[in-house]
């Protein structure tokens, strides 16, 4: 079943945050096609609020958003939701930004372009390990 939903991934909520609209929406749509539950923000800040009103399993963030000028987000949801799984996205990856990802506290590190297939077992993988600070 790669690179599809399994059943035991049902009522999966995933927030994605980034701050370009047309990727955000494009990976939920992804998402939901999938049968997850999504919802998107542009930002750190909305990221928060949309956590204080329900927790997600799966945050999937832009690595500059979650990073750099909203660090604040990846420390928040460690200290409020250990549970939920961090997912970082970039454009490009190196060994730096890969040992900052996993400093962070990220599950993931993936990199543009995001293939379908991959993107869906990353996310089945991530909901059913145990460890959320395990970079793949």
């Amino acid at each position: 079943m790669k690179g599809q939903r399994r059943k035991s991934d049902k009522n999966i909520s995933v927030l994605v945050v980034d701050n370009d609209e047309h990727f955000r929406t494009c990976l939920c749509k992804v998402l939901e096609r999938a049968g997850y539950h999504t919802k998107a923000v542009p930002d750190g800040q909305q990221a928060v609020r949309e956590l204080n009103r329900s927790p997600f399993e799966i945050v999937l963030a832009d690595y500059f958003l979650a990073c750099s000028a909203n660090r604040h987000l990846i420390r928040y949801i460690h200290s409020k939701y250990p549970r939920t799984k961090i997912l970082l996205i970039a454009a490009y990856t190196n060994e730096n930004l890969e040992n900052e990802a996993r400093q962070a506290g990220a599950f993931a590190l993936i990199c543009k372009p995001i293939k379908k297939n991959s993107l869906l077992d990353i996310l089945h993988t991530a909901i059913h390990t145990c460890d959320p600070q395990k970079i793949n």
